[in-house]
């Protein structure tokens, strides 16, 4: 029995071996299987390589290279990150400030410049303002403008420059170097216009080379009147980066003289007639234009006006030539080939030398008054005292006329007592027919154009007066203007 049981635990574990042993060799091939495909693979790769090293040494230069870049880039980074760290040491204090100034923006510097020249960006809009009696007429696209007297009494007004071309004809010029401008009419030039605190402003900026900026400022030249006057400020900024020469003009093309016996008067309230240009003016420092509706009154010396180089009365196409100082004729009346009637002020400037972001300014006034009131703006500017009006003016100027006539004839009975009574008996054969002058006793104020100007005027004057000829007077003027005549032939 125990070999019987002996034997058949053998042939149990035998049969269990045989059963094992297939599943141990499966697995076992499985495994083998598994590993050698990787064999082959790395065989192949390693083949791959052998047989492209030629073609991939270029690719693995190239990767190389790319690397050492990149280790640069890093290196430079690193670098900055360090310098960054040294700005805040004294020595570096200099390099950090100029690295900032060139990171300013372009808008931040134009804003600067902006802020310097008083300049401002276009809105667009044109300006049409009443400032008490005075209406303001700025075209902002053309950079033109006109100043209107406004009467309320019968709600219209009255321009005082002329309103063709869109106001055009009244404007700013501007001399660079050689170079004029035409600041309302050339195309290199960017117009804007803008209200102020005081009034209004016009701005004419050149890229690069010149910003013009004309202020306008009204204010009352009288307790006695609402606002009737203009204090124009034009100033001029230098936007180039160089020293230059420059200077700045103005012609205004009046209207209301037009339309009266004479263009102008001047401060001695005599007419002028003709052409004429003035460089000193120590007896004239304004002019009048006027009509019975209205008056304009031009101040450009005296108080804080910039005293100019040169101001002529003359026909408009004269003084709106290309050349910066007008070409006038002589005694010519204000009219020419091209326009008959057409009178025109301008005022020029001297030119100033100014450097980069430097600039000037030129100071004029403008004053007006409704009717035939003499305008206040000079009485005002220059501080001359003026008795306030409390009556009429119909009645304030006749009174004025009866003194006027009184004191005339007193001085005329202090001059000459004996020649008046002469007069009074027998006042036409009293006079000579010829009074002689001597050439030789003249002098060079006499010879010139102003004084032959004041001359002609006056005797204008005398011919041309309602009241009794002062015959006399008239012919001494006559014959001192022959002697100048004959002087001027030699």
């Amino acid at each position: 029995m125990k070999d019987n049981r002996f034997i058949l635990f053998i042939t149990v574990i035998a049969f269990i071996f045989c059963l094992a042993s297939p599943v141990y060799s499966a697995s076992k091939k499985k495994k083998s299987n598994v590993k050698a495909p990787d064999e082959n693979v790395n065989i192949e790769k390693d083949s791959d390589v052998k047989e492209n090293a030629d073609i991939d040494t270029s690719t693995i230069d190239n990767v190389t290279s790319d690397n050492e870049i990149k280790e640069e880039s890093s290196s430079e980074t690193q670098e900055n990150i360090s310098t960054e760290k040294n700005a805040d040491e004294p020595g570096n204090q200099a390099d950090s400030k100029k690295e900032k100034t060139k990171k300013k923006t372009a808008k931040q510097l134009q804003r600067e410049k902006n802020n310097f020249s008083g300049w401002v960006e276009p809105r667009g809009r044109s300006i049409e303002e009443v400032y008490g009696s005075i209406k303001l007429r700025i075209r902002n696209r053309i950079g033109s403008f006109n100043v209107a007297i406004v009467d309320e009494e019968a709600k219209k007004s009255m321009s005082v420059f002329s309103t063709s071309d869109e106001y055009t004809t009244s404007g700013f010029y501007l001399k660079v170097g050689k170079k004029i401008i035409e600041l309302n009419s050339d195309s290199s030039v960017r117009r804007s216009a803008w209200k102020t605190d005081t009034g209004a402003a016009l701005g004419y900026r050149i890229e690069n080379l010149a910003d013009v900026i004309i202020y306008f400022d009204v204010f009352a030249s009288s307790e006695d009147y609402d606002i009737d006057s203009l204090k124009v400020t034009a100033k001029v900024s230098n936007m180039s980066k160089k020293k230059e020469y420059y200077a700045l003009k103005v012609v205004l093309d009046t209207i209301l003289g037009e339309t009266d016996r004479h263009h102008f008067y001047d401060s001695n309230n005599v007419p002028v007639k003709n052409e004429v240009s003035f460089r000193e003016f120590d007896e004239n420092k304004w002019f009048v234009s006027k009509n019975s509706s209205g008056a304009l009154q031009i101040i450009f010396d005296g108080g804080e006006c910039t005293k100019p180089e040169l101001v002529a009365l003359a026909n408009y196409s004269t003084l709106a030539s290309r050349n910066w100082e007008p070409d006038l004729l002589t005694y010519r009346a204000f009219d020419t080939v091209l326009s008959y009637n057409n009178s025109a002020v301008g005022i020029t400037w001297p030119r100033h030398r100014i450097g980069a972001e430097e600039q000037f300014t030129e100071v004029f006034y403008l004053s007006t008054a409704l009717g035939e009131r003499m305008p206040s703006g000079a009485a005002y500017v220059l501080g001359i005292e003026t008795e306030p009006e409390e009556q009429p003016v119909e009645i304030v100027q006749k009174e004025e006329e009866q003194q006027k006539t009184e004191t005339t004839v007193e001085v005329k009975k202090e001059e000459a007592p004996v020649v008046a009574e002469e007069k009074s008996e027998e006042p036409v054969s009293s006079v000579p027919l010829y009074v002689p002058f001597d050439v030789k006793t003249l002098t060079r104020q006499q010879l010139s154009p102003e004084y032959i100007q004041k001359l002609l005027d006056r005797i204008a004057v005398l011919e041309e007066s309602d009241d009794s000829i002062d015959r006399e007077e008239l012919l001494l003027l006559n014959a001192e203007l022959d002697a100048i005549l004959e002087a001027l032939r030699l």
